[in-house]
Formats: structure tokens, C-alpha cells, sequence
């Protein structure tokens, strides 16, 4: 991509087996008796959040010192329980969203949910009033891979997105068009946004004013990244370059991937599926692979 100018902390159980490693601190306060304070591996810090990053808080389950091999079966099982168990925040939340109506928004999170889906577990959250997602999953073939969908169109997304953190690998966020209470909340809880842009003279300024308004106030609390993505571009028109130019001239951060109007992206929608899945050798679904692989580096990096 070109650019211009956590949870609470829960009580672990330890591995099951006759005893449980006891090569831990005991804890001093008082507060905690009865509980050890087992100092978290190195391989276990991408796992937690802060709040996890200094140690853990788990009962003891024996008192025998284990050693050798039993040791190195105690770290393995210790890090598997808690990759699949305990995980708090480990979900990538994409966030797809613009003020400015048309610009594509539902077509893109479908079409990029799709492709988490092949190899990840991915929730779809509708939250914007038009349903455009609950829709195309409506109509989804069984045999494709499983993206779950829910609608969501709520103010306090911020509070509800979180509860599905950790039973979904990606979790990517169809909002609203308009400057909403649930469109902010909807970039609030984001980790990464994508913003579809038409290469249209209105397209573009609103864009603008949504970038000045509500990223850049997030970034002022938080860091936050995010791409402008080109969409429903007509092939070699001199506006759609035009606006190219113009994104870089402002500074923002600009996907190299460029999407355009293709009838594939309506026929695809109109089956449940991506355009990857509806034609793979089909055009739409080149550039959609392109603009894919673009945002996982980007977020891969992020991380």
C-alpha cells in the first residue's frame, strides 16, 4: 500500500496430568493465597494482552517439580490451552467503511470475508440498515466455505464486537454510509479500516471530510491504520487517475490494488458468493485477490 506525504483476567487451570509443575513464585500478597503467579513464556506474550503480559494467575493442581521431557510437555500443553481457550482480543476486526453512500462498501466486505473464510474462521457483521450482507449470505451455496453473518446495526458496536473476539480468527465489519453514532463505533472497534472510494469529484471530497472527522479523531486517541481503496473504477478514464493523484496528494495511505466496475461484482453478489468463488479467472477476481493479499501484508505488519 502506498502512502503519502483487552479482556479480564481469568483464572487458568493447569494442564491436566497426576501433578502440576510447581516451578513457579508463590505469590506474596495475601490476596492471592492459595494461587501461584506463573511467569509467562515467550511464546505465550502474542497471546495475551497487557494486562497478561507480566503473568498469569493459576491454582495448583500438585507440588511436584517436573523436569527434562515433563517439563517440555507442560510448556506445550500450556501454550495449547491457552491458544485455544483463553485467548482475549486475538481477533483481527477489519473495519469497511465511508460516509458516502455507493461506494461500495457491502460488496467489498463480502468479497474479502470470502477470502478470509477459505482458511480462517470469519464472522461478517452487518451493520448497516440495508441488510446488504444478511442478504447475500441468505443465497450463499452450502458447499462454499462457511462465512457466519450476523446483523448488527447498533450504536455501541465498540461494546458488542468484542464478545466475538474469541471464537473468530477475522471478524470483518460492513458499516453504515453517513457520519453515525454506529458508523463511529464501527471504526472505534476497528483494527484496520478500509475506505472504498469512488474516483468521483463528490466521491472525493466526501471521503476527505470523513478521513478529517472521524480517523484522524480516532488516531488522536489511539493509533489506527488504514487504506484508501479505489473502487468502481472505469478503465482508462482520466478521472479515475485524476483521483489517484489527488489521494496521493493529500498524504493518505492509498492501496495499490484499484477495483473496477465490473458487471462480475453484481452477478457474484447475486449468488452468495466472491468473484473468486463465481469465476477465478475472471478479472474481478484477479484484482480481488490482489487487493487481499495487499491487506493481509498490511495487517501482518500491523501486528
Amino acid at each position: 500500500m502506498s502512502t503519502g506525504a483487552g479482556g479480564a483476567a481469568r483464572h487458568l487451570p493447569m494442564p491436566p496430568g497426576p501433578r502440576a509443575c510447581k516451578t513457579v513464585e508463590h505469590a506474596r500478597d495475601r490476596s492471592m493465597r492459595g494461587r501461584w503467579l506463573v511467569p509467562v513464556l515467550p511464546e505465550a506474550k502474542k497471546y495475551l494482552t497487557q494486562r497478561h503480559e507480566r503473568s498469569m494467575v493459576c491454582r495448583v493442581l500438585g507440588n511436584k517439580f517436573l523436569y527434562g521431557r515433563e517439563k517440555e510437555k507442560f510448556k506445550e500443553r500450556f501454550l495449547e490451552i491457552l491458544k485455544e481457550r483463553f485467548l482475549f482480543g486475538e481477533s483481527v476486526v477489519i473495519t469497511v467503511c465511508n460516509q458516502k453512500g455507493g461506494s461500495g462498501k457491502s460488496t467489498i466486505a463480502v468479497n474479502l470475508a470470502a477470502c478470509f473464510a477459505a482458511a480462517k474462521r470469519t464472522l461478517l457483521i452487518d451493520a448497516d440498515p440495508q441488510q446488504t450482507a444478511l442478504e447475500w449470505q441468505a443465497d450463499r451455496p452450502a458447499h462454499l466455505p462457511h462465512v457466519q453473518v450476523i446483523g448488527l446495526p447498533v450504536h455501541n458496536l465498540h461494546k458488542a464486537v468484542p464478545a466475538f473476539t474469541r471464537d473468530y480468527e477475522v471478524i470483518v465489519l460492513d458499516a453504515g454510509g453517513r457520519i453515525s453514532a454506529n458508523v463511529r463505533a464501527a471504526c472505534v472497534v476497528g483494527d484496520f479500516l478500509v475506505v472504498p472510494m469512488r474516483p468521483a469529484k463528490a466521491d472525493i471530497l466526501s471521503t476527505k471530510d470523513f478521513l478529517a472527522n472521524i480517523v484522524e479523531g480516532i488516531q488522536a486517541l489511539r493509533a489506527l491504520s488504514y487504506g484508501i481503496l479505489i473502487n468502481q473504477m472505469q478503465t482508462g478514464t482520466v478521472i479515475g487517475r485524476a483521483a489517484q493523484e489527488e489521494v496521493e496528494r493529500w498524504g493518505y495511505p492509498l492501496f495499490e490494488a484499484v477495483i473496477h466496475s465490473r458487471i462480475a461484482y453484481q452477478e457474484a453478489m447475486a449468488t452468495g458468493m466472491s468473484v473468486v468463488e463465481h469465476d477465478a479467472r475472471s478479472k474481478a477476481a484477479e484484482e480481488i485477490r490482489a487487493f487481499f493479499d495487499e491487506l493481509q501484508g498490511e495487517v501482518e505488519r500491523e501486528e
